[in-house]
């Protein structure tokens, strides 16, 4: 074989051997990214969801003192307040096409709990301190909302965005609205209006 074909022969075969090498090593370059995006999407997706799950866990911890509060409380009006900021922060994170209706849920149960905070005091107003049992009576009605709420929270949470909660929101929504109804007939007050949308922050136009 002449010299010159020997040497058009290896360096075909070199100039292949050197073309599959780069390409292997491009895939593997390749694999390599798509595994790296894959690892900083489902990083994303965690922190997402640790954050969600934080917001949630804030809400029902902002709702545990009303279980067991014994009112007279000086502490009670800021409970409220810390109570709606929970609410606030969470509807403000949320998407409302996947949580429609949990906006106005939340604002009614916070209504319903000052109702009940009110209803509270003004029965205690009748009563002699010397009487325990009268005065936890008294509370219940609050404590059995606190608690009735709070599960309800929990159980929101637990089921995430979807049909299930798409479905119980409304009904949550209609006995909250019922329950702040009955309580104002009770101590003949005007059943307020419906209380309004906490609109998200990212719905607000500068």
């Amino acid at each position: 074989m002449e010299p010159a074909v020997l040497i058009a022969i290896v360096s075909l075969i070199l100039s292949v051997y050197v073309a599959v090498r780069s390409e292997r090593r491009a895939d593997r370059i390749e694999i390599q990214a798509k595994r790296a995006e894959e690892r900083a999407e489902r990083a994303e997706a965690n922190a997402e969801a640790l954050r969600f799950s934080q917001l949630w866990g804030d809400l029902t911890a902002q709702i545990q003192p009303f279980v067991s509060i014994i009112l007279p409380n000086p502490h009670l009006s800021e409970r409220l307040l810390s109570l709606r900021s929970a609410a606030t922060e969470l509807i403000d994170n949320v998407d409302p096409a996947d949580w429609l209706g949990l906006d106005t849920w939340l604002v009614a149960e916070h209504q319903l709990g000052a109702l009940m905070g009110e209803a509270t005091l003004a029965n205690l107003g009748s009563l002699n301190a010397a009487e325990p049992d009268a005065i936890i009576a008294a509370h219940e009605p609050l404590h059995l909302w606190a608690y009735a709420l709070q599960n309800n929270v929990r159980y929101m949470r637990r089921i995430g965005p979807g049909d299930e909660s798409r479905e119980a929101l409304p009904l949550l929504l209609e006995d909250a609205r019922e329950r702040i109804a009955k309580t104002c007939r009770e101590h003949g007050r005007p059943v307020p209006v419906p209380p309004a949308h906490i609109t998200p922050l990212h719905d607000v136009v500068p």
